[in-house]
C-alpha cells in the first residue's frame, strides 16, 4: 500500500512538472518579441515622422496588452546594413517586421536580402511607395525569406512613382506578395501623403501579425479613399473586439 502511495506521488509529481513545462513552452510562444524597423527615405532624415510616431504608439501599446516585447527602431535608409548587423547579432528569435517608404522601402528590400543570405527570416516586409536607390537595382525582388510582403503605391504623383510589381527573386512568382494601389486623393503630392494614410492599415498589419492571425488578412488590389476607410474601421473594430 505504502508502495503503491509512493508510485502515485512521483507520477502526480512528473506530471505536474510537464504540465508545468508545457505552459513554460506555451507561454514562451505566445510573448514571443517583435523587432520592428521603420526606414524613411528623402535627401535628409525628415520625413514620416509622425507616420512613424503614429505606429510606433500603436504597436507598443498592443505589445504592452498582449504581454508581447515589442522593440521599435526607426532609420535612414543609408543605415540598412548596420541594422542588417544588428539583427543577426541578435539572439531573442524575435518575429521581424520591415516597413519603408519610398527610398527608405528600398532600404528595406535590401535589408531583407542580405538577412537572407543568413537564413534570418522576415515576418512581414511593408514597402510604401518604393523609389529605387540611385546606383541600386532590384528594389522590387523580394527574397525567399521575406514570409509576407504589403506593396503598397500610389500612381498619380507627377514626380515620384513607386514602384508597382514586386515579385520573388528570380521568377515571376508573387507567392506572398501583395502589390495594393492605393487612390490617395486630391493632394499635392500623393507620394508625400501616402504613407501617414494608410498607417493605421500598417498598423492592423503588425497586430494581427502578433497574434498570429496575418494570413487571414484580405486586402484587394487597389484601394480608394472610402474603401481605404472602410477596410480600416472593419479591422480595427475586429481586433478591438478580439
Amino acid at each position: 500500500m505504502k508502495t503503491t502511495r509512493v508510485s502515485i506521488f512521483k507520477t502526480a509529481l512528473v506530471l505536474s512538472f510537464l504540465c508545468l513545462s508545457t505552459l513554460e513552452v506555451l507561454a514562451a510562444e505566445v510573448r514571443q518579441p517583435v523587432h520592428v524597423y521603420f526606414f524613411t527615405g528623402g535627401f535628409i532624415d525628415v520625413f514620416s515622422r509622425e507616420t512613424v510616431k503614429k505606429i510606433k504608439t500603436k504597436t507598443q501599446n498592443i505589445g504592452r496588452d498582449l504581454e508581447i516585447p515589442v522593440k521599435f527602431e526607426r532609420h535612414w535608409f543609408t543605415n540598412w546594413r548596420s541594422v542588417s548587423k544588428k539583427i543577426q547579432a541578435d539572439r531573442s528569435k524575435a518575429k521581424v517586421v520591415l516597413l519603408g517608404h519610398s527610398w527608405g522601402a528600398a532600404g528595406a528590400v535590401h535589408l531583407a536580402r542580405d538577412l537572407d543570405k543568413k537564413n534570418i527570416p522576415v515576418d512581414l516586409l511593408v514597402t510604401i511607395d518604393t523609389v529605387s536607390v540611385p546606383g541600386a537595382s532590384q528594389a522590387s525582388t523580394i527574397p525567399a525569406n521575406v514570409r509576407v510582403n504589403y506593396n503598397f503605391y500610389e500612381g498619380s504623383d507627377l514626380f515620384l512613382h513607386g514602384l508597382r510589381n514586386n515579385k520573388r527573386k528570380g521568377s515571376s512568382s508573387v507567392d506572398g506578395i501583395h502589390n495594393v494601389k492605393v487612390l490617395v486623393g486630391p493632394t499635392f503630392s500623393p507620394h508625400m501623403t501616402i504613407d501617414d494614410k494608410i498607417e493605421p492599415l500598417v498598423s492592423c498589419q503588425i497586430k494581427l501579425l502578433m497574434l498570429d492571425q496575418l494570413d487571414q488578412l484580405n486586402i484587394p488590389d487597389q484601394l480608394d479613399k472610402k474603401h481605404l476607410a472602410e477596410r480600416i474601421t472593419a479591422l480595427e473594430e475586429g481586433l478591438t473586439t478580439d
